[in-house]
C-alpha cells in the first residue's frame, strides 16, 4: 500500500488494464505505489509495463504464475533498487526494457530468466552488478546493455559471452570501464 494525494493506493487499484485473470497489459505508471501488492491474482498474458513511479520500491506482490511475458517494461522508477517480484518470470516473447531507473543496483528478481528476443538494460546510473543474469542462455534479436556508468563492462560483456551464438545485435558499451568481475 503506498500514500498517493493522500489516500491510499494499491497497484491494482493503480493498474491500467485492470488486475483481473487473463488480463493482456498491466500498466502502473506515474502513481504513488511503493510494491505491486494487490496484483497477486492477476495473470498478465502480454505485457507488464511500470514506469515513471517515484516512490516504487518493490516488484514484490505478482502472480507467480506468470512465467511468461510478450513484453516488460520497467523504466523512470526513481527508488526501485532490484527487481525482486519477477523471479517466476522465464522468458519473455518480445522484450525486456530496464531503463533510466536512478537507484537500481542489480536486476536481482530476473535470476530464473532464459530467453527473450531482446533486452535493453540502459541508463540505469547505479547499477553495479548483474549477476543475476546468469540463467540467460538466448537472446534472439537484441542484446543492449549501456550507459550505465556503474556497472563495470567485463560484467556486461560477460552477459554478452554466455548467451548462444547468433544475436545480431549485441551492443556492450558506455559502462564503467573500471570495476572488478568475478
Amino acid at each position: 500500500m503506498a500514500e498517493r494525494s493522500g489516500a491510499t493506493t494499491t497497484a491494482a487499484a493503480a493498474a491500467s488494464g485492470g488486475s483481473q485473470p487473463g488480463t493482456d497489459l498491466v500498466a502502473i505508471h506515474a502513481t504513488g505505489v511503493t510494491n505491486l501488492e494487490g496484483l497477486e491474482n492477476a495473470k498478465i498474458d502480454e505485457e507488464l509495463s511500470v514506469a515513471d513511479n517515484a516512490n516504487l520500491q518493490s516488484l514484490t506482490g505478482l502472480n507467480p504464475n506468470n512465467h511468461v511475458l510478450r513484453a516488460l517494461w520497467v523504466t523512470g522508477n526513481r527508488r526501485l533498487s532490484d527487481l525482486t517480484g519477477l523471479e517466476m518470470l522465464e522468458a519473455a516473447t518480445s522484450y525486456i526494457y530496464i531503463l533510466d531507473n536512478d537507484r537500481l543496483v542489480s536486476p536481482s528478481g530476473l535470476d530464473n530468466l532464459t530467453s527473450v528476443p531482446s533486452l535493453l538494460i540502459r541508463q540505469n546510473p547505479r547499477l553495479t552488478n548483474i549477476a543475476a543474469l546468469g540463467s540467460l542462455e538466448t537472446v534472439v534479436q537484441e542484446l543492449s546493455i549501456r550507459d550505465n556508468e556503474s556497472l563495470p563492462t567485463c560484467q556486461a560483456q560477460a552477459i554478452a559471452d554466455q548467451i548462444e551464438p547468433g544475436t545480431p545485435t549485441i551492443e556492450v558499451t558506455g559502462n564503467y570501464a573500471g570495476g572488478t568481475c568475478d
